[in-house]
């Protein structure tokens, strides 16, 4: 081998070396490349599941806290139901016993007046002297007669005549009474009575 061939060699083995140690550094920046987006892909995935883990709490969270709410609404829809149930028996029972004692007064003579001038035949039928009386006499005997299983012509038209007078004679007759006792002209005791079974009015005189 010439000179010229030795020192040829030894410069091309210079440049393999270079070469190879590019090519080292090479491979070592493409691992190192490698390496960091593996890295970086794997914080991305930890972050990523950190985030969902997060919003995975708050959801639950969240949930928990509706549930809890509705819970509490449920609960205060129970007791105000519970108080306006309260308050409606509390309002019945005053209503009741604002109409007990508003119950109305009747008087026996004016009674026995309104069914004279109702029953004369001088008076047209439905033509009541008081109308007012005669609708509250009506109810109260047709709910004593209801009570009592017994028939009721009672037209209801706060007129207190004949049809009255026959349906009143049926009371009598239930309180015992007969003949002319039972004649459909209501008495104190009958009316006493009819005020006891009602409850709809209070008798007076």
């Amino acid at each position: 081998m010439s000179v010229f061939d030795k020192i040829k060699d030894a410069f091309g083995g210079d440049k393999d070396k270079q070469k190879a140690k590019e090519a080292a550094q090479q491979t070592a920046d493409q691992v190192k490349e490698a390496a960091e987006k593996i890295h970086a892909d794997q914080a991305t995935k930890a972050r990523d599941e950190a985030e969902a883990r997060e919003a995975a709490d708050r959801e639950a969270t969240a949930k928990a806290e509706a549930e809890r709410q509705a819970q509490v609404d449920a609960e205060a829809a129970a007791q105000a139901e519970a108080a306006a149930a309260e308050l409606r028996v509390q309002e019945d029972t005053r209503a009741a016993e604002d109409a007990v004692a508003a119950k109305p007064s009747v008087s026996v003579s004016r009674v026995r007046e309104v069914v004279a001038h109702d029953s004369s035949p001088n008076t047209q039928t439905g033509e009541g002297m008081d109308k007012e009386l005669g609708l509250l006499l009506e109810t109260a005997l047709r709910r004593a007669l209801d009570q009592a299983g017994l028939p009721n012509r009672n037209t209801d038209d706060g007129s207190l005549g004949t049809l009255f007078l026959e349906s009143y004679s049926r009371w009598q007759g239930h309180l015992g009474y007969s003949g002319s006792d039972a004649d459909g002209v209501p008495g104190r005791e009958s009316l006493a009575k009819l005020a006891e079974a009602t409850g709809m009015f209070d008798l007076i005189d």
